[in-house]
């Protein structure tokens, strides 16, 4: 059996989690509501949005699905927080 200090060989460094935010979104209002240069939304190459907030330290996959998908955090509590911001910002234009 290895002992606590042998098993540190890993680090964990990147966190994906999924959100269900419970609404219906239309898309391509979303890429301009969210602004142009921080969205990538191409449906006939990928049917989800690529938003990269500024405030937040990941990428989110936003999928007319109701879901999202949360990428590059180091920690749960930051792809929580990123949702909650990608819901305000939601709410600030619909």
């Amino acid at each position: 059996m290895l002992s606590k200090a042998e098993d540190e060989w890993y680090k964990i460094q990147n966190y994906v989690c999924m959100a269900d935010i419970d609404q219906q979104l239309d898309l391509s209002a979303l890429a301009i509501g969210l602004e142009l240069e921080f969205t990538e939304y191409e449906p006939e190459q990928f049917p989800g949005l690529v938003y990269r907030p500024t405030d937040h330290d990941c990428v989110m996959l936003i999928f007319g699905s109701e879901k999202v998908i949360i990428t590059g955090t180091t920690a749960v509590d930051s792809a929580e927080e990123a949702v909650a911001y990608l819901l305000d910002q939601i709410d600030t234009f619909i």
